[in-house]
């Protein structure tokens, strides 16, 4: 008969915990406390600042209410409605400026009779632009009477002005040819010609050829009869012309002088201090 042995069963050692597993609770329940405090510690501030806040409040409602009313300190202005936060930037301003505008208006509105705004949407509506056309109207007729009888007598006083300008002009003319034709200043002329002739012989061809064409020339209607031949024709008209480009360079360059001033436009005056302050 065989008999059964008891199954081997080995013997094993207990395993000591390690340090790392102590000391893990531990750890992990002081984070645990520091955070708490921390978190505490922010509450309590916060709790603080807010009590700091309505007590500086309470005191700033308390100085209002004992503080007397100031009847010239203007109300504050009203809060902005709800409406606005839908609107544009432009639309705000547009807003803020029309009560701007009315609260002006409110401040004087005691000093005289009220005014409904607009007054008139354009400037023919108002009642000065009308009367200005009804006054126009009444003096238009009078103001063309006006007008025309002054550029009629400005006229008549320039015609007179150029007639006796022409009539002064010729007797100077005629006064200056009977003073140079006298046999003396013809004399003193001619020697002063002679002195410059000599010493510009160019001036001397020149006058010469002057008298000559002169003679020739004459008048337009013998143009035929005194040329003998075409070239001289030709060198009559060349000088007729010059002698009209120059006639008319001189006149372009002749400065017209201003009329003289009637006694109206006399008494208008130009008081100049350069800058000098009484």
């Amino acid at each position: 008969m065989l008999l059964m042995e008891p199954p081997f069963v080995p013997k094993v050692e207990a395993i000591s915990p390690t340090p790392c597993d102590e000391e893990l609770p531990s750890k992990l329940s002081k984070e645990e406390l520091l955070q708490s405090m921390e978190k505490v510690d922010r509450e309590i501030a916060k709790v603080e600042s807010q009590i700091n806040n309505l007590k500086k409040k309470q005191h700033e409602l308390e100085e209002n209410a004992t503080r007397p009313a100031d009847p010239e300190k203007s109300p504050s202005p009203e809060p902005i409605p709800h409406e606005t936060k839908h609107q544009s930037v432009v639309q705000i301003i547009y807003a803020e400026n029309r009560r701007k505008a009315e609260e002006a208006h409110n401040m004087l509105a005691h000093l005289g009779p009220k005014i409904e705004f607009p007054m008139y949407n354009q400037p023919s509506d108002s009642a000065q632009y009308q009367e200005n056309i009804r006054t126009n109207l009444e003096m238009r007729k009078k103001l063309i009477l006006f007008f025309k009888r002054r550029n009629h007598a400005r006229k008549l006083r320039e015609r007179f002005l150029c007639e006796r300008y022409d009539q002064l002009y010729e007797a100077w003319e005629k006064r200056m040819e009977r003073i140079e034709n006298t046999a003396k200043r013809r004399a003193k002329d001619a020697k002063i010609r002679e002195f410059y002739e000599k010493q510009f012989p160019e001036i001397r061809k020149q006058r010469e050829q002057q008298e000559r064409f002169t003679s020739r020339a004459g008048g337009r209607s013998n143009w035929g009869n005194i040329a003998r031949s075409d070239a001289e024709l030709a060198e009559i008209v060349d000088g007729l012309s010059e002698q009209e480009a120059n006639e008319r360079h001189v006149r372009s360059l002749a400065v017209i002088p201003p009329m003289l001033y009637d006694a109206q436009q006399k008494r208008i005056k130009f008081i100049n201090n350069n800058g000098k302050l009484n």
